[in-house]
């Protein structure tokens, strides 16, 4: 509703992920009375699970530019400004304020790496609450293609394996305007009209 209240002419695609029969009644009803919003499915490989299915529903995306926002992510301004930050193979996405270098387990050698053997630590960790792209952009079918075992690396989330990919093809990244996104679970900017209420205890909040 927060998303509807600060947009109302802004076409939405609810993307889901093994969602109850009870959850699609009430999301196809709620679509049907907003008139502008759709609903559907998330088609992906059987051993892809959980989060990592996000470049999936991505690609299924029926808009010229799409910008994923996670189901926790609260929305408290207009969005129309953001859709003009980016073009071309550009990818709007914004850095994980505290962010872990997970452990990757590289399968085709065997042992255990580091994520900072990979990513240099100067380059900032990403996070996947948000990202904005073009239709078209071979970026979002080859950060789904790393998440299909067999994978190079046991991903833990999604993040780490679009932070590691746009590393290694040096894509351009656009962020949001400083003091507009912010990340509930470091108390940063509360000010801020886009929120992501990352962590289990801040999802609660939600």
């Amino acid at each position: 509703t927060h998303i509807r209240a600060s947009n109302p002419g802004l076409p939405i695609r609810v993307a889901t992920f093994d969602a109850s029969e009870d959850t699609t009644r009430f999301l196809n009803a709620t679509a049907k009375h907003d008139g502008n919003m759709t609903v559907a499915p998330v088609r992906a490989p059987k051993s892809v699970k959980g989060w990592l299915r996000k470049p999936f529903a991505i690609l299924e995306s029926p808009f010229e530019k799409t910008l994923w926002l996670d189901l926790d992510v609260r929305v408290d301004e207009p969005l129309e400004y953001v859709f003009g930050l980016f073009t071309g193979e550009q990818v709007l996405i914004q850095e994980v304020l505290a962010f872990g270098r997970d452990e990757l387990v590289d399968r085709t050698k065997g042992n255990t790496q580091y994520y900072h053997v990979m990513v240099p630590h100067e380059y900032p960790g990403l996070c996947t609450s948000m990202v904005g792209v073009m239709r078209g952009n071979d970026l979002v079918a080859e950060w789904a293609g790393t998440l299909v075992p067999p994978t190079e690396f046991l991903f833990k989330g999604d993040h780490e394996a679009l932070t590691l990919l746009m590393y290694r093809r040096k894509t351009e990244r656009v962020w949001l305007p400083k003091g507009r996104y912010s990340q509930v679970y470091m108390a940063v900017n509360p000010d801020a009209t886009l929120m992501h209420h990352g962590g289990s205890a801040c999802k609660q909040m939600v």
